[in-house]
């Protein structure tokens, strides 16, 4: 059974209402995505707010708009906000990203997306809208995104590797170009399994890197643990 609550060093994700779990993906993206100088940040599909929450606490000059359109996600995530240290950092809001209505202009979008495609539905309506691409297309992601971010905006998502040149050609149809990339393995003797993305509405040269997280099973690499150690109590 999964645990109900996820304790981090500066707060506590509650997720025992909502499918939506703390991860690795979600873990990994709020610790790499550069949120350095980033003053307006976006946060799409929050679910328990954890990447929002971690945005915040990287960078205590941020103001983090959070949507999500799954209620318990939405419930779930008032709670973790409202309890933490970082609540007047972020604004939460119930909507989809394509109903979203702002008049703010982002420095910074950041997203762990449903990647799945929907060619199974397990039953639950809250855990298929998390896990696969129903009302969720990278296309139409990246079009919103453009207009929603400044003109140096930027975008940062996790995504499977395998899918890396699909992502790759949606963003640049839609004048985003990679800045940074990170590829992301389990351990030495897997495949890439994961990449971290960040772009750009400007062309630059792309500062890429690997990541290994674990040397074998639970001894974690040193640069794992130094990504991560702001937030997770025990490595």
């Amino acid at each position: 059974m999964s645990n109900t609550y996820f304790r981090f060093k500066q707060f506590t994700i509650h997720q025992a209402n909502t499918s939506m779990k703390v991860g690795t993906d979600g873990v990994l993206l709020g610790a790499w995505a550069d949120v350095l100088n980033k003053k307006n940040v976006l946060d799409v599909g929050t679910g328990t707010g954890l990447i929002a929450l971690m945005v915040a606490q990287r960078n205590p000059n941020a103001f983090i708009s959070a949507v999500e359109i799954e209620r318990d996600a939405y419930i779930q995530a008032k709670e973790n906000i409202l309890q933490s240290i970082f609540k007047h950092q972020i604004e939460l809001l119930h909507t989809s990203f394509q109903d979203y209505k702002s008049t703010n202009k982002y420095d910074l979008v950041v997203c762990n997306p449903p990647f799945f495609r929907p060619t199974y539905l397990s039953g639950n309506e809250s855990r298929d809208i998390a896990r696969q691409r129903i009302n969720f297309e990278m296309n139409n992601f990246f079009e919103i995104t453009f207009n929603a971010t400044e003109e140096d905006g930027e975008v940062a998502i996790v995504y499977p590797f395998e899918q890396l040149e699909y992502i790759t050609k949606i963003a640049a149809a839609k004048k985003f170009f990679i800045k940074r990339q990170c590829l992301v393995k389990g351990n030495q003797n897997k495949p890439f399994k994961r990449v971290l993305l960040q772009f750009s509405k400007q062309k630059k040269n792309v500062e890429s890197s690997e990541l290994c997280i674990e040397n074998e099973r639970h001894q974690y690499t040193n640069e794992f643990v130094e990504l991560v150690k702001d937030f997770y109590l025990n490595l």
